[in-house]
């Protein structure tokens, strides 16, 4: 039961904020799971037209006796009685707090309680406390009041009368949701309509609460706060696609600051930001912090980030609060020890030996050609590259967001038009954007890529088995072949057979990843691009998908090019890095050189942040 506030307004001092006190939260989640799962035996079949005859493309059996579950159901099963389970803490003004914990322990649910954006949920005990109002008070009155006092009215008077009441209540909660307290999201792309310009979103947010009415003083009051954030004037007559990953982060802290809140809920914003803009960004919101007294719930899976952002952290774990950390103070919880742990991440022994080389790039770039009626116009995204991967070796390229990264991993791959030359196992493939397109149907068997964002890489509409399949279908392989073959990499990427028959939207954000890898790997390339392959994962998912990536390395002699923003994995997994800025590789050397001995300002600076976000 969600306990009264009016008893509890003593024991709240004037300084407490935020007070979560024995909050007990079940979860109701929509079963999307399909009743396959449950058949002992499945077969996915396809009708050969041709000779009317039925194929079976592949067999899943799976023991019923079996005392063992799969991950996922294991996942899942654990997930179907989820529950925050006696929640308390207190948040005081003006103070940074952070939440951490692997995917799933419960942060962003709670985060979401708070905000009172979760509708599947069941509030068993405790209270939320926001300047010593309880918030599920508040929220659960909108609803039951309008219940009881229309009870015995007609219809259309029950529900005018509902809607009253409604309306009462919402503007209570609509004057500290939004306004008091505001929200940053994990993804400002998904955040921001992609259909109206940035200025009349942010002025969206005063036109709800009814703020700065006046026009010119509207104004003035948004170009105040873009300058103190960087954000130039120009910028808010563009959509959202027309900014920057950065940029876009700035537009959504701009649009909670605007209210001048109290509190300020941050769920990972700068879990797809490079290691430049994750510091700038901490640092701006901690420069807020300071000068507004505004207080901070800052969300993460980067213990690195806390350290240096907040004096008091919270570990969760399947949906309790596990040990909280003051600053200073060392984790005694085991739990806490191996995330502190999969923070840090192991520098990988340089391979010393000389193999042959398998991908050369000589004064290569990257081009986009922009026509009109009138004129032609090149742009170039990268330019006078110059480099080396050798066989079983991993090639690290390393940048901050919008430095050519991506675009250069899709030139190698003839996705985007290229100048300069690159050869393939001694043999040139193309010359200023003259292709030998014989030979790159052939190359394409041996260099295949995960791409960065995997839940946007698998196709939705199709099954792992059509995923996974696919490339080799397109080879015209036997049925029997590819079946062997996404046997042979699920055993070896520990994925259970069954997940073939679900979709993607079904699968952890491990599981997706592994099948994205599988995906590539089930093809046997020679080379394989991995494009910020970690970035979407939690620490303890990726220090294992990087063990796993190490153990793919040793076992079918791969060779690697990482594109990333973080150094940490980098040097986890790399043996040479090259550091692009602006289009051009500034720094090219042994990865042990650029960490210890940087030549550019732009490497030392990431050095620096590197050495200060992974000292724990």
């Amino acid at each position: 039961m969600i306990q009264d506030t009016s008893t509890r307004n003593q024991t709240l001092k004037n300084n407490n904020l935020l007070q979560i006190q024995n909050l007990h939260v079940s979860f109701q989640p929509i079963n999307i799971i399909s009743s396959q799962n449950n058949i002992s035996e499945f077969s996915h079949e396809k009708i050969d037209n041709s000779s009317n005859k039925t194929q079976t493309l592949y067999y899943i059996h799976q023991d019923n006796t079996s005392t063992q579950d799969s991950d996922d159901t294991k996942s899942i099963k654990k997930h179907d009685n989820f529950q925050l389970d006696d929640i308390t803490f207190t948040l005081k003004n003006g103070e940074c707090m952070g939440i951490a914990g692997e995917s799933g322990s419960g942060k962003s649910l709670l985060a979401r309680v708070i905000l009172g954006l979760e509708s599947h949920i069941h509030i068993n005990n405790g209270m939320i406390c926001f300047e010593n109002k309880n918030l599920l008070e508040i929220q659960s009155t909108t609803t039951n009041k309008a219940n009881i006092f229309t009870h015995s009215f007609s219809k259309k008077q029950s529900f005018l009368l509902k809607d009253s009441i409604f309306m009462k209540y919402k503007k209570t909660i609509q004057s500290i949701l939004g306004k008091e307290i505001t929200y940053i999201p994990q993804d400002p792309i998904n955040a921001l309509n992609p259909l109206h310009k940035i200025y009349k979103q942010i002025q969206e947010v005063l036109n709800i609460h009814g703020l700065f009415l006046d026009y010119e003083k509207r104004k003035q009051h948004i170009w105040n706060l873009c300058n103190e954030l960087g954000l130039k004037h120009e910028l808010l007559y563009r959509y959202p696609h027309e900014l920057s990953g950065g940029q876009r982060q700035r537009v959504v802290i701009c649009m909670a600051l605007i209210t001048q809140p109290k509190l300020i809920i941050c769920d990972e914003p700068t879990t797809a930001l490079d290691s430049h803009l994750s510091f700038q960004i901490v640092k701006l919101l901690k420069d807020f912090s300071t000068k507004m007294k505004i207080a901070v719930l800052f969300i993460t899976h980067d213990l690195g980030l806390l350290r240096y952002f907040c004096k008091k952290n919270i570990i969760m774990k399947d949906g309790k609060i596990i040990e909280i950390l003051k600053e200073g103070q060392k984790p005694k919880h085991s739990y806490t020890q191996k995330l502190f742990e999969a923070n840090s991440l192991t520098q990988k022994k340089r391979n010393e030996n000389e193999t042959k080389v398998v991908v050369e790039l000589k004064n290569f770039g990257v081009i986009v050609k922009k026509s009109n009626f009138f004129n032609n116009k090149i742009s170039i995204i990268t330019k006078n590259v110059n480099l080396i991967l050798q066989e079983g070796k991993t090639l690290g390229i390393i940048g901050k967001s919008g430095s050519g990264k991506s675009s250069l991993a899709q030139g190698i791959l003839h996705l985007m038009e290229t100048r300069g030359q690159d050869f393939y196992f001694n043999k040139q493939l193309s010359d200023n954007g003259l292709i030998n397109k014989k030979y790159l149907k052939d190359m394409r068997k041996h260099l295949q890529i995960v791409f960065q964002d995997s839940a946007s890489a698998l196709n939705p509409r199709l099954r792992v088995w059509d995923i996974v399949s696919e490339g080799l279908l397109l080879q015209k392989k036997t049925y029997e072949v590819i079946n062997l073959a996404i046997q042979n990499i699920f055993s070896f990427l520990k994925l259970d057979i069954s997940l073939l028959e679900r979709y993607p939207d079904e699968l952890s954000g491990g599981q997706r990843q592994r099948v994205a890898i599988a995906r590539a790997m089930v093809l046997n390339p020679k080379i394989l691009i991995l494009d910020e392959p970690t970035s979407a994962l939690d620490k303890f998912v990726q220090k294992e998908t990087l063990n796993l990536l190490m153990k793919m390395q040793q076992k079918y002699h791969l060779s690697y090019i990482l594109i990333t923003h973080d150094l940490n994995v980098v040097a986890n997994l790399c043996d040479d890095v090259a550091v692009i800025f602006q289009g051009e590789i500034i720094e090219y050397d042994a990865m042990d050189n650029i960490l210890h001995n940087p030549k550019h300002y732009y490497t030392q600076k990431m050095v620096e942040i590197y050495h200060n976000f992974n000292s724990f």
